[in-house]
């Protein structure tokens, strides 16, 4: 199997052992089907145009809304020529540091709950 196969065999092992889990970012179990809003999409951590890589430690298993969520903050700050904190990328991730997110980094997550529930929590 060649390096781009097998790396393509490994993020879709990855996805489907996600499958019926919680999505580390809203907490809704992921979906397999490719029609469902909480499909299992593989997320950059850190977006390759900020700095992120493909390794897999800058990899993550999360649902499409909260992808797309996540696009949205990128996009509303990149369009005002600010660069979101690598911080905020990582600990986005995790439902469990909302605390951090609370009182570091709230005017970026503004925009990724409006996103993503349309309104503020």
């Amino acid at each position: 199997m060649n390096t781009r196969k097998n790396k393509n065999h490994k993020l879709k092992l990855l996805i489907l052992s996600r499958i019926g889990l919680p999505c580390p970012c809203c907490g809704e179990v992921m979906d397999e089907n490719p029609n469902h809003s909480n499909m299992a999409t593989v997320e950059h951590i850190i977006p390759l145009d900020h700095g992120g890589t493909n390794d897999p430690s800058n990899i993550d298993i999360i649902c499409l809304s909260c992808n797309r969520a996540r696009n949205s903050v990128k996009q509303h700050f990149d369009n005002r020529y600010r660069r979101v904190p690598s911080e905020y990328w990582q600990c986005s991730l995790r439902n469990s540091l909302i605390y951090i997110i609370d009182r570091f980094y709230k005017e970026y997550h503004i925009i990724f709950l409006i996103a993503r529930f349309g309104k503020l929590n």
